[in-house]
């Protein structure tokens, strides 16, 4: 059998058993023509992001500012299970905003010291009183929340007799 008798048969034999990856090679290739890839389009520029607002520089605290932050600090340090921190709801005391008018509580102190509502330590030692009074009306004698009020209050007062 010559050399091209036994091309053709393993030709035969090769498409008989479906594989064509010989017979591929002995096609001619055809060219095809691919068009080149575009870039996307670029995305327009966005706008500079306008300048945020700058805050105002705060304003140097006064003498009484900077002496009722330290009172308070000080007295705020007495109070060591935090029961005079945050104002009191009545989630917490129950019926609370029935029996006192008006809250009070060393944020809320901070807060009025921050923004410079105190002209005078009066001002702070009535808010402070309140603070302590407010929690003697709501709770019994007998409960810890009295007892630390009374406590306060004591030590309060002597530092601001100090200072006033």
């Amino acid at each position: 059998m010559s050399s091209h008798d036994k091309s053709k048969k393993k030709r035969d034999r090769i498409e008989m058993e479906g594989d064509d990856s010989l017979m591929d090679m002995e096609r001619p290739i055809k060219k095809i023509h691919i068009k080149p890839i575009e870039p996307p389009p670029r995305p327009k520029p966005e706008p500079e992001p306008k300048p945020k607002a700058k805050k105002k520089p705060k304003a140097d605290p006064t003498a009484l500012q900077l002496c009722l932050e330290n009172l308070l600090t000080i007295i705020q340090r007495k109070d060591v299970q935090g029961f005079f921190a945050f104002p009191v709801n009545d989630a917490i005391a129950p019926g609370y905003s029935r029996v006192i008018e008006k809250p009070m509580d060393f944020s809320t102190i901070r807060n009025k010291i921050d923004s410079g509502q105190y002209t005078t330590i009066e001002g702070f030692r009535d808010d402070f009183h309140l603070m302590c009074n407010n929690a003697t009306i709501y709770n019994a004698p007998d409960t810890i929340y009295y007892k630390a009020a009374k406590r306060l209050l004591l030590i309060g007062d002597k530092m601001m007799t100090q200072v006033s």
